[in-house]
């Protein structure tokens, strides 16, 4: 994540080191899932988060998934942002920033 970025997430105040936010996990893990109903299920995924934020805060949602080209793509198409890569599981992991 960029400096610019963790300025944005954290309103430019330089002793916030942790963000709260919201875990998708593994969303549509089988292969058999038609891209159009993974984009479905991520869609609702963020209105009931969205609904949450208002009452919990929260500025932060990110998630976790296998590399494949077809998620990378479904995400940044839903304004998801690379994060970073854990490598001991080599999943990726991507973020999307004030969503309320």
């Amino acid at each position: 994540m960029s400096q610019t970025e963790k300025k944005k997430i954290t309103g430019g105040n330089k002793l916030v080191s942790h963000y709260s936010a919201f875990l998708i996990g593994h969303l549509a893990k089988d292969d058999g899932v038609h891209e159009r109903m993974m984009s479905i299920i991520l869609k609702e995924a963020l209105a009931i988060i969205y609904n949450a934020q208002r009452y919990v805060g929260g500025r932060l949602v990110y998630l976790d998934f296998k590399d494949e080209p077809k998620l990378i793509k479904m995400y940044q198409d839903e304004d998801f942002k690379y994060f970073k890569t854990n490598s001991n599981e080599s999943l990726k992991k991507f973020y999307k920033k004030n969503i309320i």
